[in-house]
């Protein structure tokens, strides 16, 4: 029921304290809705003036200039922002598609039938386990981190007859395009990092000098027994993953 739909009785009654100002808000609206629609109580109250609501003031061009404008304003600044985003979303899946083939992939297949270790305080970044006399480790990259990660074959300690003894031990690099396997030797507390190809040849570096070259080519051959079997154990535990 719409508010002027009272009793013209009912309108009558309230008609002395509308012209006297004292009736509320709600009843003032309501007496005047009435007689805007009501001939007979308009003649009946002596032709009463009721208020006509008044349109508020259109505004003028500058002000409706001004607003269209702050609109453009606020929607271009709205598309820029959105693109921007949309820009960095798309580039982060790219990039995040990239890391995972290249550098995560590599590694999670190298980790395949090992166990969840979490001796870095990384679980799930870390595998590792065992084969024979031999300790497997995989240490996944970081995300985002195209450089990180490798597994590593070391001899397990209850192998070495001799504690005194620190053994050469292997770490492989891998990725989808290629693969490096590095050989770490010691002798008398110093740490040679030995590069070799799959068949255990060592591979010169640019970085050392020749009497360094030479050193590792010793230090090689001398480890070659042990580092033959670390190869091997490289291979038959991953030789499938690794190019």
């Amino acid at each position: 029921m719409k508010k002027y739909d009272l009793p013209c009785n009912v309108i009558i009654d309230l008609l002395p304290l509308y012209n006297e100002g004292g009736c509320s808000e709600e009843s003032r609206q309501i007496v005047e809705e009435h007689l805007q629609n009501c001939e007979n109580c308009r003649e009946l109250c002596g032709n009463i003036p009721i208020p006509v609501k008044e349109d508020s003031p259109k505004p003028s061009e500058s002000e409706t200039f001004r607003k269209i404008s702050r609109k453009l304003k606020k929607s271009r600044y709205s598309k820029l922002i959105s693109t921007v985003l949309c820009v960095f979303l798309v580039g982060l899946t790219i990039l995040t598609g990239a890391w995972y083939y290249t550098s995560y992939l590599p590694y999670k297949r190298l980790a395949k039938n090992l166990s969840p270790a979490d001796r870095f305080g990384h679980l799930f970044s870390d595998y590792s386990g065992m084969q024979e006399r031999y300790w497997l480790h995989i240490a996944m990259p970081n995300y985002l981190n195209f450089h990180g990660g490798n597994a590593a074959v070391n001899l397990r300690s209850d192998f070495v007859s001799d504690p005194t003894y620190n053994p050469p031990g292997m770490f492989v690099w891998v990725s989808n395009k290629e693969t490096k396997y590095g050989i770490h030797i010691f002798e008398k507390n110093t740490i040679y990092q030995i590069y070799v190809d799959k068949n255990v040849n060592y591979i010169p570096s640019d970085q050392l000098t020749d009497d360094m070259n030479q050193k590792c080519r010793e230090l090689l051959e001398q480890h070659r027994e042990e580092v033959e079997g670390l190869m091997k154990a490289a291979q038959d535990k991953w030789g499938e993953y690794l190019p």
